[in-house]
Order: structure tokens, then sequence, then C-alpha cells
């Protein structure tokens, strides 16, 4: 996808043994500090993103179980923005250039992105000095109370 720069933001690349590859090149925020993860917009665009590539991958036949990794790349010193209902701990932010989550494992295509993505979303908020994604509410459903 092409930026209003002219240069390519994202990519979608599927592989013949079922990988998909998606990278989004998007900016967390402004060149301002501190950068900021916008703790909604960034959790619903992954959620709507997975839940159209399982349906893809669905239509395309490729068997379960599935892997799906989350990362933020040049992480270092982003900081999560859950509005000024909550507090955040002063200097809660990302400590490592790399944020690499760890693999969730998705047995059936039955299972919803939301569902599925909450831990990685908790680990992102937890690298960021938080709990957990305050997105969701004690059930574990998505709810983004945020707004």
């Amino acid at each position: 996808m092409l930026g209003g720069d002219g240069k390519y933001q994202s990519y979608l690349q599927v592989f013949r043994n079922g990988i998909i590859e998606y990278v989004d090149c998007w900016k967390l925020s402004s060149s301002k500090e501190p950068l900021i993860i916008p703790c909604v917009a960034y959790e619903e665009e992954i959620i709507r993103d997975v839940d159209g590539y399982l349906k893809l991958m669905q239509a395309l036949q490729i068997e379960t179980p599935i892997l799906i990794m989350v990362s933020i790349l040049r992480a270092k010193g982003l900081q999560m923005s859950p509005g000024p209902r909550f507090h955040v701990p002063r200097n809660a932010c990302i400590h490592r250039d790399s944020l690499i989550i760890p693999d969730i494992m998705i047995e059936d295509y039955g299972a919803e992105a939301e569902h599925i993505l909450k831990p990685a979303f908790d680990r992102i908020w937890q690298a960021c000095g938080l709990e957990r994604s305050l997105n969701y509410d004690e059930d574990g459903n998505w709810r983004s109370y945020l707004r």
C-alpha cells in the first residue's frame, strides 16, 4: 500500500505453503516525545486484519493449526496511551528495540481473532508497564472502553 509520500507502507505476501507475511510500517506516533501506541486503533487494525487472513486461509483450505506472531520493531521508547481515566506509571515504556511476542497457535477456524490475540496484546501492554490490555473486559471480551 502506498502512503501519501509515495513510499510503500505495508505489504502482504502469501507463500505456497500457507504462510502469510504481513508488514505494516504505519507510524505509531509523531516524531515528538513520548512515542505513543494508539491503543485502540492498533488493536482494532490487527484484529480486523487477522480475521481477514483467517478467512482467506480457510477459503484456500489451509489446514490448522496455524501460528500467529505479532512483533513491533523500533519499539524502544514507545508508550501505551490509554487516556486520562487510567494511571500510567511514569517512564512506563518499552525498553528494547524489538518486541517479539511468542507465537499464538490457532487450533481451528471457529476462534475469533479478538480472543486469539488477547495474549499478544496483554504482552505488549505489559512491555509498556501495564498489567494487561485495557480494551478487554474481565471476561476477556474486546470492548474498547478507551474510546
